[in-house]
């Protein structure tokens, strides 16, 4: 098969909210994305030296006073917490394991030590990896627009839901709405421990017209156990309990056909919580006994009438599940799932999904969760997204790479274009910057401090 040689253009680049600074490329340069070379390396684009810095994967992590177990704890940390790594410490052996510990700065000034075994384990950092260092404004409120809508009047809304455990709306123009905190909530039920009702940093937003009545809403997990959804005034409308443990992912489509969405809310330790409308608790979704979703995406897969819903997890599962109906197969990926997509790849019936893993794999399955093909990425894909990027009708799978990529792959699994940059990309998003409807461009965020404008050239 012939390579189509499709290149990416640059058409902006930002600051994110709180810049991590370095020099912004040209605006409308056209960069590396063209398709992989014949001997399959791509030199990366140059970008200014940068501390090592490590990434809180599971938390809470415990920040202490000096390299060992019986050092005071200073603070406790977040996952997505990012550290700058200032120098590696002594070893401690405990019990005939040994932990080794490293110097850190965190986003404030705090220095401190944080072990990468023992009391942490080791996949609670990750020590891959060349970042600018962040500002402290940057981490202390991390900032990042989770929700993006249109108001009942048409104007845009932006909507951070923050580590500071606020929830911030902005309008289009940057301009402050409204801000709340979601209010303090126990997850004690019988037979369970009492808690006191507790505040928490949320960890999932996104906007879904729940009721079907035009106008999002505002779905909110918290990392007290708790789902809060919210009208686009920051008005509450209901919350509930999330059992069990912090929210990591969610979705919402009519599964029962009834003309109202359900909410599907993934937690960081055992299968999703599936809620009405309104609030009322409907049952679970499919998944594994202590290793919770990491994504979820749900449709009408196959067009009858009934919604699909398509998990991955921690355990490496791949979940298809009918609400209240057909049996669908799962498969095991042998590595955490990173994210999941559904859309129309190819010109079969149906819709097909999506999804990537740690283990660089980009899987696709058809309607009935048959496997089509699988695609080695060359590095994790942290996020994809399925839109029509190069105007050919056909939409595509855009992929968030971790060797700082963001690739395009094709309904038949070939990388048609792609894009380096210096760091990590996070996430991708498919949405309209050039007042052309007939494509898509893709808005990527990455860990060198940039929000990045993407179009592939035509």
């Amino acid at each position: 098969m012939t390579a189509r040689r499709i290149a990416l253009t640059f058409v902006c680049t930002a600051a994110l909210l709180f810049s991590c600074g370095g020099d912004e490329p040209p605006a409308e340069a056209v960069l590396d994305l063209t398709v992989p070379p014949e001997d399959g390396t791509v030199a990366p684009v140059e970008v200014p030296t940068a501390e090592r810095y490590a990434e809180v994967l599971e938390g809470p992590l415990n920040l202490r006073e000096g390299p060992t177990i019986e050092s005071a704890i200073l603070v406790q940390m977040p996952a997505r917490t990012r550290l700058e790594i200032l120098s590696e410490g002594p070893a401690e052996t405990i019990g005939g394991k040994t932990d080794l510990w490293y110097e850190v700065r965190t986003a404030d000034g705090r220095r401190g030590y944080v072990s990468v075994r023992g009391e942490n384990k080791v996949k609670e950092l990750d020590l891959r990896g060349d970042c600018p260092a962040l500002t402290g404004r940057e981490a202390i409120v991390g900032t990042q627009p989770d929700t993006l809508q249109l108001t009942p009047d048409g104007r845009a809304l932006v909507v951070a839901a923050c580590d500071d455990r606020t929830l911030y709306a902005a309008d289009g123009g940057g301009a402050e709405a409204w801000t709340v905190a979601p209010p303090p909530r126990t997850y004690a039920r019988p037979g369970y421990r009492g808690v006191e009702p507790f505040q928490s940093r949320l960890t999932v937003a996104f906007d879904a017209d729940l009721d079907q009545d035009g106008v999002s809403e505002i779905i909110v997990g918290s990392a007290n156990w708790r789902a809060y959804v919210y009208d686009q005034a920051g008005e509450l409308l209901w919350d509930e309990v999330l059992w069990a443990h912090t929210p990591t992912c969610g979705a919402a489509f009519d599964l029962d056909g009834d003309g109202k969405l359900e909410l599907i809310m993934g937690n960081s330790y055992t299968s999703s919580v599936i809620y009405s409308w309104d609030g009322e608790i409907l049952g679970s979704g499919a998944g594994s006994g202590h290793a919770g979703p990491t994504d979820i995406a749900a449709a009408d897969l196959d067009g009858n009438g009934k919604g699909e819903m398509v998990t991955g997890d921690r355990a490496g599962m791949i979940w298809l599940q009918e609400w209240q109906g057909r049996d669908l197969p799962n498969y095991n990926a042998g590595s955490d799932i990173t994210s999941v997509a559904i859309g129309d790849l190819t010109d079969d019936a149906g819709l097909e999904v999506a999804v990537a893993s740690r283990n660089f794999l980009l899987y696709l399955f058809d309607a009935d969760g048959t496997p089509l093909w699988q695609l080695n990425l060359g590095d994790v894909a942290r996020d994809i997204q399925i839109a029509d990027v190069t105007g050919d009708e056909r939409p595509e799978i855009i992929c968030a790479c971790e060797d700082g990529t963001v690739k395009v792959v094709d309904g038949a699994g070939e990388v048609v274009a792609w894009y380096r940059a210096g760091a990590w990309m996070r996430q991708v998003r498919a949405c309209e910057l050039d007042g052309d409807p007939a494509t898509a461009e893709i808005v990527a965020t990455c860990d060198d401090g940039r929000i990045y404008g993407l179009q592939v050239a035509r």
